[in-house]
């Protein structure tokens, strides 16, 4: 069975997804979601698996690229994707200048708080 092929998004419709999300309380994290799927081509379940030591450089600061490892590729094959520029400072502003609370690169928000979107 021949699976099917994934739909393009144009500029136009990738601009009016990103202001339709600019409005949301989880702007930041919302945006890299869609950035990681359109610009980097990531799975929805490797988002959700994603976390910041593979899009962190040595000295803790966003990288080059996204580092998918085996673990969370499908059929365990990981890959290095280069970052796009609006998917890199997208992610800049989602990491700030703090410390990380918690090494998961994407969270669901709860009414009881904010959670990861997997639970190993």
């Amino acid at each position: 069975m021949l699976g099917r092929q994934a739909k393009i998004i144009t500029p136009t419709m990738l601009r009016r997804i990103l202001n339709f999300v600019g409005g949301t309380p989880f702007t930041k994290r919302d945006r890299v979601i869609i950035l990681l799927s359109v610009k980097a081509g990531l799975r929805a379940c490797e988002i959700a698996r994603l976390d910041w030591s593979m899009v962190l450089d040595a000295r803790g600061q966003v990288g080059a690229f996204v580092a998918v490892r085996d673990a969370i590729a499908k059929r365990r094959s990981g890959r290095r994707i280069p970052l796009h520029g609006d998917l890199r400072r997208a992610l800049v502003r989602l990491k700030g200048p703090r410390r990380l609370a918690s090494n998961l690169l994407i969270f669901l928000a709860l009414p009881r708080g904010l959670e990861p979107l997997f639970s190993p």
